[in-house]
């Protein structure tokens, strides 16, 4: 699985006496989403721990496995990061186009008059002058 968001805090690391030795763990969490953001925890374990450079507030990618186990009774889920990137910044983003937007734009318009949305390319890749269609 994964996931993108922006880096919102990172815990201590711990230290753990696991059955095949010493083990590290560390917890971050990432605030995700547009319109109802998220906050989601993950674990990231030694060698991942060694590859996370990140700073609060940068927007990072997460590739993650999620299981979980028994432990008297009770049921315990983990989401266990094993890559960590930066994430592409997304291309400048056109006014009006993003979907939350268009949805909000719909609903003020009366019914049964066409909603018409901002192209999806600039002004600056289409022809001058040209009455074409630019495909």
């Amino acid at each position: 699985m994964e996931i993108t968001g922006k880096l919102i805090q990172v815990l201590n690391a711990q230290s753990i006496n696991g059955k095949n030795g010493p083990l590290t763990k560390q917890e971050f969490v990432i605030e995700t989403g547009e319109k109802f953001k998220k906050n989601v925890c993950l674990t990231m374990w030694d060698k991942v721990i060694g590859t996370f450079n990140y700073k609060i507030g940068e927007t990072i990618t997460v590739s993650f496995d999620i299981s979980s186990r028994e432990h008297n009774g009770k049921w315990y889920t983990e989401a266990k990061a094993w890559k960590i990137t930066g994430a592409t910044p997304k291309e400048e983003m056109i006014p009006g186009n993003s979907f939350d937007e268009q949805v909000e734009a719909a609903r003020h318009f009366p019914k049964g008059e066409k909603t018409v949305f901002p192209a999806q390319s600039k002004e600056s890749d289409l022809p001058v002058g040209d009455n074409t269609l630019p495909f």
